[in-house]
């Protein structure tokens, strides 16, 4: 999908079309697809995990 136009004519709407079309699953991945690539500028192989749980203890009532 792709649209050319003059940048004073530009506005959000062929963005907001694309990505509404693209949808929850699209955007996850051209998410993690730009994770990766920064990663990859930084140097890094692979992303690290973040774990900002260590372990859960259920409370005594």
């Amino acid at each position: 999908m792709s649209k050319l136009v003059s940048l004073n004519k530009m506005d959000r709407s062929f963005d907001l079309e694309f990505w509404d079309k693209v949808g929850v699953q699209g955007r996850f991945q051209a998410l993690w697809q730009m994770v990766l690539e920064a990663e990859a500028i930084k140097g890094k192989n692979v992303p690290p995990l973040q774990r900002s749980v260590q372990n859960i203890k259920r409370r005594k009532s």
